[in-house]
């Protein structure tokens, strides 16, 4: 894993010293530890994490030794739990009431479910593909709709109905994500990025490209993804009050994965030896490595991908620790 840093060579003609602290304004490097890494699960198992709610709920899969396939976990208020079945299954999203979306593998293709404090349930008919929770029991997703076209839909779990979220023209509609307020955030297929809410749909766009894909959205209806640019390159946004921004315009090809209710965000950029992963806050990113004391720099030896960011500023990701492919938690550490 590479270390981002921002180095300001020493001048004695301050307006090019000037310059150069400009060009280093959208990424800055901590001087010192802001968070410590904890692991989730037991070592030696392959654990993934998928889902993350603002409360700080984790989801996602477990290699099942037992089965010798993967098996749903569930990440609670600091104790693991491993959810075995006799299929396959693997936790997607998760809400601050405890009930998890997830999928297992079906005679034709995969079964999503809802798991609540009474079991497992299907959701039915087949062919629903979840993303993601809210605390109201919505599920966002895809679904056919009557004329057995896939789209995107909405899952009431209390009414066992879905509401489909229509197109443009030939291209579906992809929903990803919902808060807490029901409005849920998605892309139109080969197409700009929007909000859906009490059966509107908003066209948020996109970067100037010809492609946006929304990855989360908070409470306050802030939205994240990556879009393409003038020029055709995937960049991480942010979409607030009806703009859509670069976060890091200085940097190469970018994603944004995850946003809390505290306007943090958590992505990463390309680099030349694979990705740098970075938090973003206050108008300016960091990269997360550089949030770490040097112990913990040493244990986590890479990066895969970051989940997402709950309203404690936890960031959940997954990489290799201390030579194991594990699920971690970068904690915030008070001041």
């Amino acid at each position: 894993m590479k270390h981002l840093t921002c180095q300001i060579a020493t001048t004695a003609h301050w307006a090019a010293g000037l310059a150069l602290a400009l060009s280093c304004a959208h990424v800055h490097a901590s001087n010192s530890a802001r968070y410590t890494l904890e692991t989730v699960g037991p070592t030696g198992k392959w654990v993934k994490p998928e889902g993350i709610s603002p409360g700080g709920r984790i989801t996602g899969s477990y290699d099942n030794q037992k089965t010798m396939e993967d098996s749903m976990f569930t990440y609670v208020n600091g104790r693991y739990h491993k959810i075995p079945s006799v299929d396959p299954a693997s936790g997607v999203a998760i809400n601050d009431v405890g009930v998890v979306v997830g999928w297992s593998p079906g005679p034709e293709s995969r079964d999503d479910f809802y798991q609540d404090e009474t079991g497992r349930h299907t959701i039915k008919p087949g062919g629903f593909t979840a993303e993601d929770i809210n605390d109201a029991g919505q599920v966002a997703g895809a679904h056919y709709d009557v004329s057995g076209r896939r789209t995107g839909a909405v899952y009431s779990i209390a009414t066992a109905t879905f509401e489909f979220i229509p197109g443009v023209g030939k291209n579906h509609s992809r929903p990803k994500a919902i808060n807490n307020a029901g409005t849920v955030a998605g892309y139109i297929h080969e197409g700009s990025c929007f909000i859906y809410k009490d059966k509107v749909m908003t066209d948020i766009g996109t970067l100037g490209g010809s492609t946006c894909y929304a990855n989360d959205i908070n409470d306050d209806g802030e939205v994240v993804g990556e879009s393409k640019n003038p020029k055709g390159r995937p960049r991480a946004f942010l979409w607030k009050d009806g703009q859509m921004i670069d976060l890091v315009p200085n940097q190469g090809t970018s994603w944004a994965t995850g946003i809390n209710n505290h306007h943090q965000i958590v992505g990463a950029w390309s680099a030349s030896d694979g990705s740098d992963f970075f938090l973003w806050e206050n108008g300016s990113a960091v990269d997360v490595m550089s949030l770490l004391g040097p112990a913990d720099k040493e244990r986590l030896e890479d990066i895969y991908r970051l989940t997402g960011i709950n309203d404690a500023g936890e960031i959940i990701g997954w990489g290799t620790v201390e030579g194991e492919m594990r699920t971690f938690i970068l904690k915030p550490i008070a001041p």
